[in-house]
């Protein structure tokens, strides 16, 4: 991957971040912050997600060897 490339795929993955940020604080001005309970759904939510995430990568490698 050519330091281009890295770079713009960085900074898309940062401004994605920054505007889910900006989305997540426009609803909690608009609906009131978040409950701990919705925030342990979304935890638990986001640790499957990873672990989804690194299961597909680990085929992904096992294929290409």
């Amino acid at each position: 991957m050519s330091y281009s490339a890295w770079l713009a795929e960085v900074a898309r993955k940062e401004f994605t971040i920054r505007a889910g940020l900006a989305a997540v604080s426009q609803f909690e001005r608009d609906h009131g912050p978040f409950s701990a309970d919705e925030m342990a759904e979304a935890d638990q939510w986001a640790a499957q997600a990873i672990k989804r995430a690194s299961q597909a990568e680990t085929s992904r490698e096992r294929r290409s060897a």
